[in-house]
């Protein structure tokens, strides 16, 4: 089923009053809006935009922004919705594997202007941390609770910046949106199903494997 049709019939279930099976799972994406890397190595890479840069840095001296547009979710979806959300993104290449700390941006920014010196403001508390040890593969991002309340007041909705961490941190590259390897973060949502009494259903146990064809 595409990505189309499964917004239709979410759609069509919140809309009516929910006529789908409580329990029925579905999945959708929110798109990258924006994503870039700063860096404060010296004075002239300070000064310089990266927004059209097919990688995004995060390094000693480096940090990654990433923006994510919600507007694509089917009419009426509110944060009670969402059962869970996670952003991927793609490990393009590890120069020393250790930790990443993930931080909600809490002031807007632009691509084409963001820089070293000009950089949004961020949470006082890292959303989490997480391990980047391997190229090749993406690393998932747990942003369930972050979504949720951006669903619900869209202004605060300013992306996530990604920073080594302060013990063993990570120097790596990860494909922006601009790379031409098909391997740009996105964010993964599944979402609540309505019953026909207007109450949320959990989402239900993953089916068996069918037998092979």
């Amino acid at each position: 089923m595409n990505l189309t049709k499964k917004n239709t019939l979410l759609a069509s279930a919140i809309l009516t009053g929910g006529m789908q099976l409580a329990g029925t799972a579905w999945a959708t994406e929110g798109q990258i809006a924006a994503d870039a890397f700063i860096s404060t190595a010296d004075a002239a890479r300070a000064n310089q935009n990266f927004g059209n840069g097919i990688t995004l840095e995060v390094g000693n001296s480096s940090a990654s922004y990433i923006q994510i547009d919600l507007s694509t979710l089917p009419p009426g979806t509110t944060g009670e919705h969402v059962a869970s959300a996670s952003l991927l993104v793609w490990v393009n290449s590890v120069s020393t594997a250790g930790g990443m700390d993930v931080f909600e941006v809490t002031s807007p920014w632009a691509e084409n202007s963001i820089s070293g010196n000009n950089q949004p403001q961020r949470g006082t508390s890292p959303l989490g941390v997480v391990s980047v040890n391997a190229a090749g593969r993406y690393i998932v991002i747990d942003l369930t609770t972050l979504v949720q309340r951006w669903i619900d007041s869209p202004g605060q909705n300013h992306g996530v910046v990604l920073l080594p961490s302060g013990v063993q941190p990570a120097q790596a590259l990860f494909d922006s949106k601009e790379a031409p390897f098909g391997h740009s973060a996105k964010l993964d949502i599944s979402l609540y199903t309505v019953k026909s009494d207007g109450s949320f259903g959990a989402t239900g146990a993953t089916g068996a494997t069918g037998a092979a064809g």
